[in-house]
């Protein structure tokens, strides 16, 4: 079950693990919404890595005017 008590039928292409974070992603994702006012809405724009890719340089625009949510990795 996920955060709305709905049941959580996985993608075919992710593994246990990933859907497991991705459900646990989506929890935190709604707590910031409800914290900052901000909603997301994206169509096939979401990329599930595994959890072995390193994702410690990522990092998302901070453009407000455009409406769009990007990100980048950036060499720290």
């Amino acid at each position: 079950m996920n955060a709305l008590g709905k049941e959580v039928i996985m993608a075919f292409y992710t593994t246990v693990k990933q859907e497991e974070n991705f459900q646990k992603f989506i929890e935190e994702l709604t707590e910031l919404s409800k914290k900052y006012n901000i909603a997301i809405k994206s169509t096939g724009g979401v990329i599930i890595y595994s959890p072995d890719e390193d994702l410690s340089d990522i990092v998302y625009t901070n453009d407000s005017s455009s409406g769009d949510l990007d990100f980048i990795f950036s060499a720290v």
